[in-house]
């Protein structure tokens, strides 16, 4: 569809141009841990646009084309890098308050971006497992092929574990993020209110300046998270509690699918607000 394609290449353009910066001036900046994860975040972003965006978008149109095995990875890697791209934004939120609340004139350099990027991708791949093991592929006939995630054949089953399945991914990709970005956050406006207060030296108060800058970096990547995701998270819920709601039916499958076209948004938006900072 047109919209997919423009998030596409929008996406795909604008992280990518941060990766290459990153790299570019690998010397100076992106030597510093939250820059680092700047990085990571825009790989994470470019890996969701290129395989997730563009396998369900297909898999919505068509009946599922790739196969049994890509079944299992495609499922996998929506989690897989959801998870990495809502841990990633975490790890900036926690990063930079614990640079302003230790110093807030000096980053720390190279040391534990290894380590953090690590950590990133294990926890992720630890919350992809689930979809990757319960992926099922079904092919009736070349026209009735259907890639999907189920625990158990039993229904209701089925259903108390797709509920908890459900809220796990709620908490990891959505809600934990939240309240560590808003209570850091306030915490470290709280700390820059206080050194623009007491310290006169001009250089102390544009290291303040330039970390509230960063400060708003951060706001803004999560209140467009916020505002992309929420409709995504709401349909997923809407759906699971009112049994009426048919993914058969037209207006119900446009509905998801453009929830689902506003989360990806999110991606391709992201290296504008980079580029403002």
């Amino acid at each position: 569809s047109i919209p997919s394609a423009i998030i596409f290449i929008f996406g795909i353009t604008g992280n990518l141009a941060i990766i290459i910066t990153m790299i570019r001036y690998h010397k100076t900046k992106s030597k510093e841990r939250f820059f680092c994860l700047i990085g990571n975040l825009a790989g994470y972003d470019i890996f969701i646009l290129l395989f997730s965006m563009t396998l369900k978008m297909t898999n919505y149109f068509i009946t599922w084309p790739f196969g049994s095995f890509l079944c299992h990875i495609y499922n996998g890697f929506q989690s897989y890098f959801m998870a990495g791209s809502a841990i990633t934004m975490t790890f900036m939120a926690l990063e930079h308050y614990r640079v302003v609340i230790k110093e807030v004139n000096a980053y720390s350099k190279s040391s534990g971006k290894i380590i953090i990027t690590v950590v990133i991708a294990l926890t992720a791949s630890i919350c992809a497992c689930p979809s990757i093991i319960y992926s099922k592929y079904v092919s009736h006939s070349e026209s009735s092929v259907k890639c999907f995630i189920q625990f158990f054949q039993d229904l209701n089953q089925d259903k108390i574990v797709w509920q908890t399945y459900r809220n796990c991914r709620y908490v990891i990709f959505y809600l934990f993020p939240l309240i560590v970005v808003v209570t850091t956050y306030f915490q470290m406006l709280l700390t820059l209110n206080r050194y623009s207060r007491t310290s006169l030296a001009e250089y102390h108060l544009t290291k303040v300046k330039e970390q509230k800058n960063i400060m708003k970096m951060i706001l803004y990547t999560n209140v467009t998270f916020v505002i992309c995701w929420t409709p995504y998270f709401m349909y997923g819920f809407i759906v699971y509690f009112n049994h009426t709601v048919d993914d058969g039916i037209q207006l119900h499958r446009l509905i998801r699918v453009a929830c689902e076209l506003i989360a990806y948004i999110n991606s391709a938006i992201h290296p504008f607000i980079y580029a403002k900072y």
